[in-house]
């Protein structure tokens, strides 16, 4: 499923399906973009605009969350994280609701998790019937409060979004969920929060995350030409982390006084989202937080 193992509605008219196409066409166009190709950038914005127009239909002002689905012209009232999550990373939704959505994000009380593979790869219990694990899911919890929440593998759209929503800060506590996983089995992270069958690398969120969100590390051009490096450590006292490029290994540790890089390209390093960045040559340099 391009959503994962939780019951959020894909069929009729799925506002989680249509956010994740809409983040593929801006991919797309992006892409497009870098090779010059202005013909095929301008189909997919274009579509893009169209969708996020008609994406509006799923907005619910009172819980500040897009609604799941739409059946028969009737917008249903269940609402999950994935939803928003994808509208979000899909740059779908209004700059005004930005603080909004944050707040329903990070708001995990009413979050619940099921999933209709939990026993599978159990010796206890086997695997569920197929026609179980792909049914449509229907809502037996209070759809007007509860939201359903992400599995594991589903989370890093979540994390993508609450750092594009300015609290790359917070991802550090919610990788603390994963505890959950190395609790269960602590060489191999299972399928879903309930169970599932063992190892599987789509659950492995933090592996990226910490790289990406903590350290801040990411390609500021097409093939890790120039890097920038964004570190949000949250509470968290240090960290340390390298990511291979194409032109080395590119390393960066961070405490409360210092960043110190290794980097064989040129680095943007932006130590604060209300600050200029701060440019920086290719080799080893530290600079101190103040």
């Amino acid at each position: 499923m391009l959503v994962d193992w939780s019951p959020v509605p894909v069929s009729a008219t799925s506002a989680a399906l249509n956010a994740l196409f809409a983040r593929a066409l801006a991919d797309f166009a992006e892409m497009a973009d870098w090779l010059g190709d202005s013909g095929r950038a301008r189909w997919a914005w274009t579509l893009h605009t169209k969708l996020a127009q008609g994406f509006e239909v799923f907005w619910d002002e009172e819980r500040w969350a897009y609604r799941d689905q739409m059946v028969d012209g009737v917008v249903q009232p269940s609402v999950s994280e994935h939803t928003t999550a994808a509208a979000v990373c899909a740059e779908i939704v209004p700059t005004e609701r930005h603080v909004r959505l944050r707040t329903f994000l990070l708001n995990r009380s009413p979050m619940f998790t099921r999933s209709p593979v939990a026993a599978h790869g159990s010796d206890a219990d086997g695997a569920p019937a197929a026609a179980a694990m792909f049914a449509a899911p229907i809502p037996d919890w209070d759809t007007a409060q509860l939201v359903v929440g992400a599995q594991p593998f589903f989370r890093y759209v979540v994390h993508d979004a609450l750092a594009l929503l300015g609290a790359a800060d917070r991802l550090p506590d919610l990788c603390r969920d994963w505890g959950k996983l190395l609790d269960a089995g602590p060489t191999a992270l299972r399928e879903t929060w309930e169970g599932g069958s063992a190892c599987h690398g789509w659950s492995a969120t933090p592996s990226r995350d910490l790289l990406v969100y903590v350290l801040g590390i990411t390609p500021a051009e097409p093939g890790y030409a120039r890097v920038r490096i964004a570190p949000r450590l949250g509470d968290l006292e240090w960290a340390r982390g390298a990511v291979p490029t194409p032109h080395g290994l590119l390393e960066v540790r961070v405490d409360d006084l210092s960043v110190l890089v290794d980097s064989p390209v040129p680095v943007d390093l932006s130590l604060r989202e209300d600050q200029p960045s701060i440019s920086l040559p290719p080799g080893r340099r530290m600079v101190p937080l103040t």
